[in-house]
C-alpha cells in the first residue's frame, strides 16, 4: 500500500457571514450559502482532510450566530450550524475567532466601541481580556458545540500577552 501524507488545513474566520463584506476594498456578498460549505466537506471527507475551523461567534456585529443574524434565514442559519455539528465537530478542532473579527461589543454595557477588536485589546486587563473570550466561547456552546481553544484575529492581546 502507498503511504500517505496527512493533510491538515486551517479554516479561519468561518460562518454565513463573509468577513471580507467589511474589510475588503471591493464589493464583497455579504452571505456565503451553506452549500459552499457542504461543497468543501464533501472534499474534505473524501481525502480524509483534518484541521482547525474557526467561526466568528457575532460575525462583523450583524448577530449572534445562536440567537439569529438579521438578513440571514433561519434555515440558512441551521443549515450550517447542522453541518458544523455534524460534520465538523467530529474530525475538526473547533474555535472562536474571538468575538466580532471587527468592532468591540461592550460586555458591562451592551453596546458595539467602533473600534476593531485587536486594537481595544492592547490596553485591556486580563480579566476583561478573560471575560470577552468566554462571552465568545457561550455564544459557540449555546449554538451546541464544544469548541476547544481560541483563535485570535490578527494581532489581539499581542501587546499584553504576559
Amino acid at each position: 500500500m502507498p503511504s500517505r501524507t496527512p493533510i491538515t488545513v486551517i479554516i479561519d474566520d468561518c460562518g454565513l457571514v463573509n468577513t471580507m463584506f467589511r474589510h475588503a476594498t471591493t464589493p464583497q456578498e455579504k452571505f456565503v450559502p451553506a452549500a459552499f460549505l457542504r461543497q468543501f466537506l464533501e472534499v474534505a471527507e473524501r481525502y480524509r482532510i483534518k484541521g482547525k475551523f474557526s467561526l466568528v461567534p457575532y460575525p462583523l456585529c450583524l448577530g449572534r450566530i445562536d440567537q439569529g443574524i438579521p438578513g440571514l434565514p433561519e434555515r440558512d442559519l441551521r443549515e450550517f450550524l447542522d453541518l458544523v455539528q455534524e460534520r465538523i465537530m467530529p474530525s475538526w478542532d473547533l474555535t472562536p475567532e474571538i468575538l466580532t473579527h471587527w468592532w468591540v461589543w461592550d460586555l458591562d454595557n451592551s453596546v458595539w466601541i467602533e473600534e476593531r477588536e485587536n486594537d481595544w485589546s492592547f490596553r485591556q486587563s486580563e480579566e476583561t481580556l478573560t471575560q470577552y473570550l468566554c462571552y465568545a466561547l457561550e455564544i459557540l456552546v449555546n449554538a451546541g458545540f464544544s469548541p476547544n481553544g481560541i483563535t485570535s484575529p490578527w494581532d489581539f492581546g499581542m501587546q499584553n500577552e504576559g
